[in-house]
């Protein structure tokens, strides 16, 4: 019995253990990232009269839209907007860079993120791996502001670190795509993991290898070595196609929880989130954000200025005449107050992209456990008939 107990022990630790804490920080870490992101838009931006009015010192926490002009020795960037140029000290600062937007010109007036946005996650870097950045460079910066000599610099403090994000396109197209792509494509395969599995893997063999040495042992030896393939158990016939439909339907659910996300967000600013007429909310700057409730499309796309539809495969058209319709307008004041249209209650709609996230992440785990189970049942019957010739 004590061999089974050792074999499951490290089984449960190797591979699922200590990859699970690893997928815990990675989801942590990009839920901090979007925190921050979300978090930022609160702030003010700062402006030349902001800066010209400013003592030295502690100026707050602000935001910059800007364009890289310089790196200045190892850690200091200096960046400009129109008439603002100030700098940034990044020494143990990590940066985010977003992947390229270079399909949003073709949208249209319903935002296909499926399409338009690119399936990967922003690149995090320490600013200490960042080797080379072009002048011109689009930068958008959040987090404490010094005024040190008649020069502002952002730093981070032991309270608030610096967000820096480099991005291309607009700046309004922030928000939308590092609240989309900041997630783990898969929280198992994390910076634990590779390490983990090795280790697992040796030690099973190991074992598999003293046991066979050990007259009535050819049990225990034979599920060790089947074991010992998990990493590449389930890539392997006759489960491949069961594997696919797992990839599938998690990749399915990891959208639902992104449309999710970007549903929630226009509500951000408002006092009652389950507004059902006109309410409007004081932006960071001082504009005005506008929630209007219509009953019909038709009405809901005339009042806007700039037309964007924000929605979700899962609703059917058929019911459109039974849904009110949430138009978000900052008249253009912030780049990253969207001016949107949700067919639908915001909250009510993320609801149901959490439902469906939920079952589709459930029949993929369903589908990789029997891709799994199967795999290891044939690995185990080919291992027991080698063993016993």
């Amino acid at each position: 019995m004590w061999r089974y107990l050792l074999i499951a022990f490290i089984w449960v630790v190797f591979y699922i253990v200590i990859p699970g804490l690893g997928a815990f920080h990675v989801r942590k870490r990009w839920r901090t990232f979007r925190k921050h992101i979300t978090d930022s838009t609160f702030l003010p931006r700062i402006t030349y009269n902001r800066l010209v009015r400013a003592e030295e010192g502690y100026l707050g926490a602000y935001r910059f839209f800007g364009n890289l002009e310089a790196i200045q020795g190892d850690d200091i960037v200096w960046i400009r907007s129109g008439s603002v140029s100030l700098s940034a000290d990044l020494a143990g600062v990590h940066v985010y860079l977003l992947p390229g937007f270079s399909h949003s010109q073709n949208e249209g007036i319903v935002e296909r993120n499926e399409e338009t946005l690119p399936d990967e996650m922003p690149q995090q870097l320490p600013w200490s791996q960042v080797f080379s950045l072009s002048e011109g460079t689009s930068v958008y910066m959040s987090g404490p502001l010094f005024l040190h000599h008649g020069q502002a610099v952002f730093r981070s403090t032991e309270e608030c670190e610096l967000t820096v994000v480099i991005y291309d396109g607009d700046a309004g197209s922030i928000l939308r795509r590092s609240i989309w792509g900041g997630r783990q494509r898969n929280e198992y395969w994390n910076s634990f993991t590779p390490a983990s599995l090795i280790a697992g893997t040796l030690a099973l063999l190991f074992i598999a290898y003293n046991f066979l040495r050990i007259t009535g042992a050819a049990v225990p030896a034979t599920l060790a070595l089947g074991l010992s393939t998990t990493p590449v158990l389930a890539f392997l016939p006759p489960g491949i196609p069961i594997f696919l439909l797992y990839r599938f339907f998690w990749k399915k659910g990891r959208l639902r929880r992104a449309e999710r996300d970007i549903l929630r967000l226009p509500m951000r600013y408002l006092e009652n989130p389950t507004v059902e007429a006109e309410q409007t909310a004081q932006l960071p700057d001082g504009g005005r954000y506008t929630v209007r409730v219509f009953r019909s499309k038709e009405a809901a796309l005339a009042s806007m200025s700039e037309k964007k539809i924000r929605t979700t495969a899962l609703l059917k058209a058929e019911d459109e005449a039974e849904r009110q319709y949430f138009v978000f307008d900052a008249g253009g004041s912030d780049p990253m107050a969207e001016e949107l249209l949700i067919p639908g209650h915001p909250f009510e709609i993320a609801s149901l992209c959490v439902r469906k996230a939920r079952l589709y992440e459930w029949i993929s785990l369903g589908a990789f456990g029997l891709c799994y189970v199967i795999n290891l049942l044939f690995a185990l019957t080919l291992f027991g008939l080698l063993i016993v010739r």
